[in-house]
């Protein structure tokens, strides 16, 4: 399997457990009587907020950092940094 086709079967995989976390969050919200222990509303929806955020946050850094591979499989390294006049370097 190529590189870049692990890439998006992970990123795919991310994005799913988010979309999942976000549907149980929002039946959650629409129907609070899903919740077993009634006074947990608040405590359930933000545990499903924080699942969805670790997803992203793992998207995100696929994204970010796996994403540039060269053909030969080397990283790309990126940077972007702009000297100010007067900046020491």
């Amino acid at each position: 399997m190529k590189k870049d086709q692990m890439l998006n079967v992970l990123k795919n995989h991310l994005l799913s457990q988010m979309e999942k976390h976000r549907m149980n969050a929002e039946i959650m919200i629409n129907n609070p009587m899903a919740i077993h222990d009634h006074t947990a509303w608040v405590e359930g929806i933000e545990s499903e907020l924080a699942k969805m955020a670790e997803y992203h946050d793992k998207h995100e850094m696929a994204t970010k950092f796996l994403g540039h591979y060269s053909e030969g499989g080397h990283i790309q390294h990126k940077v972007n940094h702009e000297f100010s006049p007067g900046e020491n370097v």
